[in-house]
């Protein structure tokens, strides 16, 4: 790992110093952005990332009514074909949240002076004067190659990528975090990924994958932070292999990973070896005016705490999730218009090494040439019951179903012009037995539900 490490410091600076001596030329300036506002009637969504639980509370969830929006704000200095600079920033607020602090999600209160600026990217993105390799290097979004159920988020690190012919492939190393009680980069949590794909031809594209997510930070608390560590240490070995083929109107897609390596139980100390996998498939089809679509997704999980047999996802060492943002659910699993308000059933495909099992269909069309609509039904269980398992409070044990429920959701839009649309969105979910009885006194909770009125303007 430290051959790996240096290597890629001489390769970083190398690249500095070609792209270093290009020519000046005068920049050419790009915005571009977004502007979100959600309006929510819910007894699920709270107004933050939390994974659902209603163990132990009320069955009856109040009832939240609240205002959130989001902006997204997109710079890019362009000084030709070959050389930009990319950023990307984000500031979130709901309404009444606060002012004259400096914490994101604030800013919504009488005054609203707060410091909420996030920096989501800000990377540099260039082609290498020889070679035909493209280098992505700075803080920059990155998504794996299976529906980003591994990794789906912004990291810092070096990317380089190239095509030959019909052969595409991508090599990087991203430093996820670095320990709070040893010298920089002595034991920081790194991920190298190699992902390449082959065109065999126009119906048909396969691809194969190489990750490796280390992580040796064994100090009780993240960089430069005060939480607990919640992960164990590992070092998580991913193997993958994807394809996508055209069969007439439809589109298909699958992909299989396997994951093996070794991590150490955070609270016994134990050593265990990684036997993990996961596997998705995917249709899409043209019917009408509209599209049909279908997915399921299978993730092992561990009946044991350590966690060795569950599905390994890129996580945050404060517990929070970077993954899973591709699926059409509202609350069982992310909601991939997700803006200050992330709460799902399913916050990560580990899902607390229960694992995933998962289905869903929908359609999508346009009424109109101004008026679209969809529709979609999913189902969910856990793939193994363990401790995280809530217990039913009114047996004291906990239940023998596995199954968390269904979601049925649905919403209509109408497109103002090619920049501004509005739309109504509702989704209900029938909770499963997983939850019978785990309310206070032995309740069942109520199912939940999710209503809001989305207004976007893109620029």
């Amino acid at each position: 790992m430290k051959c790996l490490k240096h290597a890629v410091t001489v390769a970083t600076a190398c690249t500095v110093a070609a792209v270093t001596a290009m020519p000046a030329l005068a920049l050419e300036n790009e915005f571009h952005g977004a502007y979100r506002m959600k309006t929510f009637v819910t007894n699920f969504d709270d107004g933050t990332f939390n994974q659902y639980d209603p163990a132990g509370k009320d069955k009856n969830a109040p009832t939240n009514s609240y205002v959130e929006q989001r902006i997204r704000l997109k710079y890019s200095a362009k000084l030709n074909d070959d050389f930009k600079l990319k950023t990307d920033f984000k500031i979130d607020s709901r309404w009444g949240s606060g002012a004259y602090d400096t914490h994101r999600k604030l800013g919504g209160e009488i005054g609203s002076d707060t410091v909420n600026l996030e920096t989501r990217a800000a990377y540099l993105d260039f082609n290498l004067p020889v070679g035909g390799v493209n280098v992505k290097m700075g803080i920059q979004p990155w998504t794996d190659a299976y529906d980003g159920i591994f990794v789906d988020s912004q990291m810092a690190g070096v990317l380089g990528s190239t095509t030959i012919n019909d052969l595409a492939l991508s090599l990087g190393w991203f430093r996820l975090d670095d320990s709070a009680k040893t010298p920089f980069g002595h034991s920081p949590r790194d991920l190298v990924v190699l992902d390449g794909s082959y065109t065999v031809n126009k119906e048909l594209t396969i691809g194969g994958s190489y990750y490796m997510l280390n992580d040796p930070t064994t100090s009780d608390t993240k960089y430069l932070g005060g939480s607990p560590r919640t992960l164990p240490t590992e070092t998580v070995h991913t193997l993958g292999v994807n394809s996508m083929a055209k069969v007439g109107v439809a589109t298909l897609n699958g992909y299989l990973l396997y994951q093996f390596g070794d991590l150490t139980e955070l609270g016994t100390g134990k050593d265990r070896n990684i036997s993990a996998f996961a596997g998705g498939l995917g249709a899409r089809a043209k019917l009408d005016a509209g599209t049909v679509k279908a997915s399921f997704l299978y993730a092992s999980g561990d009946k044991n705490s350590g966690g060795s047999k569950a599905f390994r996802d890129v996580q945050d060492l404060d517990g929070g999730t970077e993954t899973d943002y591709s699926s059409d659910m509202r609350m069982l699993r992310k909601d991939q218009f997700a803006g200050a308000s992330g709460k799902s059933i399913i916050a990560s495909i580990n899902n607390l090494d229960q694992g995933v099992i998962f289905g869903s269909a929908g359609y999508d069309t346009n009424l109109s040439e101004k008026v679209f609509a969809g529709a979609n039904v999913g189902f969910a269980l856990v793939a193994e019951e363990n401790a995280n398992k809530p217990v039913n409070l009114a047996t004291g044990v906990r239940n023998s179903s596995n199954y968390l429920g269904t979601e049925i959701n649905a919403a209509i839009g109408y497109k103002f012009n090619a920049n501004v649309t509005a739309s109504l969105r509702g989704a209900y979910t029938i909770l499963g037995d997983y939850y019978k009885g785990v309310a206070l006194s032995g309740k069942t909770p109520d199912d939940p539900y999710s209503t809001s009125l989305m207004l976007v303007y893109s620029f």
